[in-house]
């Protein structure tokens, strides 16, 4: 099971923290569009993580690839990812 939570610092978007918790800020959301995009963000953690492919580096190659197709998928601006 997934939790959501506040992040503990107000300058935080979003962040996952493994096993099982990601993180939103409600401060800094506004829209449903951004939100979404945060959990898309975090969700490729949390498959990191699944796929043992994370590492002290967040946004490693691996992110940045997976990064680039949900960008490509949704239509977002990969350099605002």
């Amino acid at each position: 099971m997934m939790e959501f939570r506040a992040p503990a610092r107000a300058d935080v978007f979003g962040e996952f923290r493994a096993p099982n918790t990601i993180t939103i800020s409600a401060s800094l959301h506004g829209h449903f569009d951004t939100v979404f995009k945060t959990l898309a963000h975090e969700a490729i953690h949390v498959v990191q993580f699944l796929d043992k492919t994370e590492n002290k580096n967040q946004h490693n190659a691996d992110f940045l690839r997976k990064a680039k197709l949900v960008c490509k998928t949704f239509g977002y601006d990969f350099k605002g990812f």
